[in-house]
Parts: C-alpha cells; structure tokens; sequence
C-alpha cells in the first residue's frame, strides 16, 4: 500500500492536468501549436500533423518538440534524417513493439510514455527508503514527482521516463540483488539517452568495494557482467556507424552540438576576437531562472550527497559535468532534475524544517502549478528546456 499510494496521488494528478489543458486549451475543436506546426528543418514535424486521426486529438496533449522526432523515428526509421540518430532508440523500439496492440504509432509512444513516466515512482520510492524512513521517502517520492520538469518531461512522449525507471530499476536490483540483476535495466537505461550508461560508475565503483578480500576469479567474473550493458551500446554505435558511417553519430548530430553548452561559451570568452561572440551567444540563449537555480544548487546537492553514498555522489558529479561540458546550458533544468540522487539529501533535509509536512504539502503544490504552466507551454510551441 505505501508504494501504491504515491503511484495513484502522481496518476490522478496527470489525469487532473490532462483534462483541464485540454478543456483550456479548448484541444476538441480549436488547433493547438502542434496540430497546425510546420514541417520542421527535416521534415520531423510531418509525423504530428499528418499521422493523427481527428477523433484521437487528444494525443495531442503528450506530443510537441522533440516527440516529432521520436514519432518520425518509430514510422519512418532512422534514414529520414541525419539528426535523427541524435536520439537513442529505446523509446521508439518500445513504441514500435506496441504499434500494432495500439493501432497507431502515436497511441503506443503516448501510452509507453505515459506508462514508463508512473511506474519509475514506486521505484524511486523503494530506492529512497535504502537511505530514508518511510515517511520522508514518501515525501520525497512526492516531492521528486512534482518537480516541474520532472513532471512534464514524464508525461509528455519524451525518453526521460524511460531513462528514470531503467536508472533506478538498475540501481535498487543492484543493492537488493547483485550486479548481474542490473544488467538488464543498464542495457536499457544504455540505449534511452546519452548519460544512460553512467549508471555503470557507481555500480562498479560498489562492486568493487564489496570485492575487497575476495578472490580473483570470482571478482573478474562478476566484472564481466558490466559487458552486457557496454554490448548493448556498443551495438546502437555499430548500427549508425553501418547506417550512417558515423561510430559517434548520436553525439556527433544533435542540434545542440558545438552551441551554447558551458566549453562553447568560454571557449567564445577566450577567443581572439574578443567577448562579442561570446555576448551575441549568451543573448540567443534561452536562459531561464530555473537554469540558475539549477546550475548553482547542484553542487550543494551533491556535497550533501557524500555523506550519504560516495557511489551516487561519484555518478552526480559525473552526470553535472556532462552537462556542464556537453549539454546545452539552456535545457540544463531538464537535464539536471534527472539525476535522481540529488534530490534524497534535499528531502531529507526538507524532513527536519519545523511543520516540514505541511512545507512539503505546500512545495507539491507550487510544483504542481508550475508543472501544469510548463506543460500548456509545451503545448503552445514555447521553448521549456
């Protein structure tokens, strides 16, 4: 029951922000943003406004931005586009597996999607408990499910859902189970997005600790099981470098590459021709505050986390530079909320705040709201993160 009840609470609150954006937005005769959208630059956006029934508009709701190209991928494979390979295939072979169940790609993206974005929560919850009592897991497995961008990007037909649990999954199998029960959601999490293969670090930083004393053959046997999730991604790597000649195609392709992540804009600071490339970046930008909020408080997150597991602080700081150094500045709120660990200490804590239940009711509640401006946005064509 104490797993059941966050899962429900996160439910009702997705069908409670579905149904009034779509009354809102008025999504059963009026045309949204994404109904009406352009091609796009490849021609991605053709999936949204050609392959969506007029009696199932209200797909529409989970579609928008980089959906078009999950959707595209999952219809019409990987060859369309050269971009296209910046997107790992975990989501759109899942799709594809239900489309024929579903009668329609778009009805089995949006129902993976929206599946994969409910089931990471009593996940999150059982991994919190390892490191909190129950009753501040639970907050905190609320509090995480609220956030606004974790929110958004779980409903909507993004990978991050897919990415969260198979992270997750892979991280408590390992605690309760051992490594080789982690294989399978690594190999998984390894081919949802780019930083899905970090999870590797701390579970070999864990194993070897537990391997201290042991004898040889049987510590490089239980390394060998880290070959199944390099495997995995090894084999997307094979296939664009066969599709696309391109070994690093998925990093190499991505509309982001070479703009506005943190090494592009210093490198533009320290650059020959003075500060003003670097100042006509920083304007184009579409920073916001949250990316503020995020980029300054992670650290502290992840100093706090030390003294809670090394391992997890290890896979934080690993993931924070990633984003730092590869990840375009502006979609850093959305990057950085999906390192699960960061938010254990932040709950633990917001636990020991004078009347902390009624504090966490209160910032569920704003997370909420804010969630819910963030997703009619995303409707509206705006730029989130």
């Amino acid at each position: 029951m104490r797993l059941l009840m966050p899962f429900l609470i996160v439910l009702s609150a997705k069908l409670v922000g579905g149904l009034l954006l779509y009354g809102w937005l008025n999504m059963g005769s009026s045309n949204t943003y994404w109904m009406t959208t352009d091609r796009g630059v490849e021609g991605q956006n053709e999936a949204l406004t050609s392959g969506i029934d007029e009696d199932a508009r209200w797909l529409y709701l989970f579609l928008g931005w980089d959906s078009a190209w999950y959707l595209s991928i999952a219809t019409r494979g990987y060859g369309f586009s050269d971009q296209s390979y910046a997107f790992f295939p975990g989501l759109p072979l899942l799709g594809s597996a239900l489309n024929g169940l579903l009668q329609g790609p778009a009805r089995a993206l949006v129902a993976v999607s929206v599946l994969l974005g409910l089931l990471w929560v009593p996940v999150y919850q059982l991994v919190a408990e390892g490191y909190l009592d129950e009753r501040t897991a639970f907050c905190s497995t609320l509090f995480y499910a609220f956030s606004p961008y974790v929110f958004l990007f779980t409903t909507v037909v993004y990978t991050e859902g897919l990415f969260l649990l198979s992270t997750l999954a892979a991280w408590y199998l390992f605690k309760k189970r051992g490594l080789l029960a982690a294989m399978l959601p690594a190999s998984i999490a390894a081919l949802s997005r780019p930083p899905g293969l970090l999870i590797l670090i701390p579970l070999l930083a864990e194993t070897l600790q537990r391997q201290r004393g042991r004898e040889g053959r049987s510590r490089r046997r239980e390394l060998l099981y880290l070959a199944i999730p390099l495997s995995s991604f090894f084999l997307w790597l094979l296939y664009c470098r066969v599709m696309f000649n391109d070994w690093f195609a998925p990093f190499d392709r991505t509309a982001w590459n070479g703009m506005s992540s943190l090494s592009f804009l210093l490198t533009g600071m320290f650059s020959k021709t003075g500060l003003q490339p670097f100042l006509n970046t920083l304007e184009a930008v579409p920073f916001s505050f949250a990316s503020f909020i995020f980029l300054l408080g992670s650290p502290l997150l992840i100093h706090a986390l030390l003294r809670m597991d090394r391992s997890l602080a290890v896979y934080s700081t690993v993931c924070f530079a990633g984003v730092l150094v590869f990840g375009a500045l502006a979609s850093s709120p959305r990057f950085l909320s999906f390192i699960f660990p960061m938010w254990l200490p932040l709950a633990s804590k917001l636990s020991r705040a004078k009347r902390s239940g009624l504090l966490m009711l209160a910032l569920c509640a704003s997370f909420y709201l804010s969630a819910l401006f963030l997703w009619a946005s995303f409707l509206n064509g705006a730029f989130i993160s």
